[in-house]
């Protein structure tokens, strides 16, 4: 929890702070649904920030499963995007001539994937003046 006195109120959010090497990643998360299958009960946890690499999505354990990633790129959101195999679809993603630049990844297991991606996507472009990532602007 993060709390700072703006002179007008108090602002407060929640978010997860990661530091690695020279980099400080702030993820500020999404209330967004996800379907735990194990437990029939809903969760919102994003992976941690990994490198966007070959091998780092084939042995980090990416599950062949549903779901939702995000990639950025100089800590700008470059790709939202949505798949029933998210290790493929990242394998996939890596040879994309825009998507490729990405440096850093996150993703979501959830059977809910296309309605995270949208959601998460509205409020991408609530907060970015109603554009859509660099990646996904064509």
């Amino acid at each position: 929890m993060f709390q700072a006195d703006d002179s007008k109120g108090i602002i407060e959010f929640n978010s997860d702070i990661i530091v690695n090497e020279c980099f400080l990643y702030i993820d500020f998360g999404s209330k967004l649904p996800a379907m735990n299958s194990e437990e029939g009960k809903e969760e919102d946890v994003w992976s941690e920030w990994l490198d966007f690499d070959q091998s780092n999505i084939t042995t980090a354990a990416i599950p062949d499963k549903s779901g939702v990633f995000k990639v950025h790129a100089s800590m700008k959101i470059l790709y939202i995007g949505s798949s029933m195999n998210l290790r493929q679809a990242l394998v996939d993603a890596l040879s994309d001539p825009c998507v490729g630049k990405a440096r850093r990844f996150s993703y979501l297991v959830t059977e809910k994937a296309e309605h995270v991606k949208d959601q998460f996507l509205k409020e991408y472009r609530e907060s970015h003046g109603g554009n859509l990532p660099a990646c996904m602007d064509k």
